[in-house]
């Protein structure tokens, strides 16, 4: 609702959330449901060829590749990394100082450590915080 600007303003904290800030995460403009073909096809125009795609005053659709077990632990890790891109844009905002994202320079020097670590590293944090804690766990990184 308050669509924070999306900005690489973390980097080896979170480098898939940094790398998604990045690369551009898309806004559909609706907050409708989505339960008919055209707002459907609407909104997946929007998400074009990103991996999440931000709906206006209702969610965040991400979705994930590969066999179902990690398409599903990509998503879920992507939309954390959405989550966290806002939670702190929203924090730096609220002090009243400007956004001000990570250079390009800087960017350049996170590692590669290939989207099947950065899932798999992920998902078996979660699964272990889920297991600890239960399963109202908050998902949070």
């Amino acid at each position: 609702m308050a669509e924070p600007p999306w900005l690489p303003l973390i980097g080896a904290y979170d480098i898939p959330a940094a790398r998604l800030a990045h690369d551009g995460i898309p806004v559909w403009p609706r907050s409708a449901l989505i339960r008919r073909r055209d707002l459907a096809e609407g909104m997946v125009a929007a998400l074009g060829d990103r991996p999440v795609v931000v709906l206006r005053c209702h969610g965040l659709v991400a979705v994930g590749t590969g066999d179902p077990a990690h398409a599903v632990a990509e998503a879920v890790t992507r939309a954390l990394a959405v989550d966290s891109l806002a939670r702190m844009a929203l924090a730096v905002a609220s002090t009243g100082a400007p956004l001000r994202p990570i250079p390009d320079e800087d960017l350049g020097e996170l590692p590669d450590l290939g989207a099947a670590f950065n899932v798999s590293t992920m998902w078996r944090h979660l699964s272990a915080r889920v297991e600890a804690e239960g399963p109202g766990t908050p998902l949070r990184t």
